[in-house]
Order: structure tokens, then sequence, then C-alpha cells
């Protein structure tokens, strides 16, 4: 009586490995379905392409010559700024104690 409230009368009756077969030949067909997809998916997206091309590139790459960090005199002035900055934190926070 227990095993009916948890259980399907299926199971219990004896047509439990039907259903259990049953069921991991559609999970197997399933799976067999989806490996089909993926390996027919290039020539999918090669016949789609003809249909709906790729949109061609917009953006552009920078020149190798064109560098977009600052050179080396920048550098230099922004480190000795935060240098000179940090110092008079720290002199600041010296005499306050």
């Amino acid at each position: 009586m227990i095993l009916a409230v948890f259980f399907d009368a299926s199971l219990i009756t004896g047509k439990g490995i039907a259903i259990a077969v049953t069921g991991l030949l559609i999970v197997f067909a399933a799976l067999i379905l989806i490996t089909l997809f993926i390996a027919a998916l290039p020539r999918i997206l090669e016949a789609v392409a003809t249909v709906l091309p790729e949109a061609p590139d917009r953006h552009t790459v920078p020149d190798s010559s064109e560098s977009l960090l600052p050179d080396d005199a920048v550098l230099a002035a922004i480190g000795f700024v935060l240098h000179s900055e940090l110092q008079k934190q720290v002199e600041t926070a010296g005499n306050t104690d």
C-alpha cells in the first residue's frame, strides 16, 4: 500500500522494465538527432550564408605604428605628480599624529 502512494501502478504490476526501455529509447533517439544536427550544422550555415551574407566589418583595426599609449614624457609626468601627491598625503597624515 505504501508503494502505491509513491510509485505509479504500472511499475508495481510488472510493466516497469517496458517503461524503462521505452524511456531509454526516447532519450537515445533524441541524442542521435542532436548529434546529427550538430554534424550537419556547417553545411546548414553555408547554405544560410548564401542567402544571408555576413555584414561587412565596419570596425577598423588601428595600425601598429599608431600607439594609443602616451609617450614616455607623459608617463613620467603622471608618475611624478602621483608621487608628489602621495608624499603630501603622507606628510599631512604624519603631522596630525
